[in-house]
């Protein structure tokens, strides 16, 4: 019984941490997750403005 409860808790514990972990990528005004979208939109509009080019 007491290795099903660690099983629990673990899980618990993974749960909290990756959760964290996506509340600071997605918290702020200026956050990391945005300004990787951000870059990636950046890099595609040129990669296609390059391409259209004659």
């Amino acid at each position: 019984m007491n290795d099903r409860r660690s099983q629990g808790q673990a899980i618990v514990e993974y749960l909290l941490v990756v959760a964290l972990f996506v509340l600071a990528l997605t918290a702020g005004p200026r956050s990391p997750l945005e300004s990787l979208f951000h870059a990636a939109a950046d890099r595609y509009q040129r990669f296609t403005a390059t391409i259209s080019m004659p």
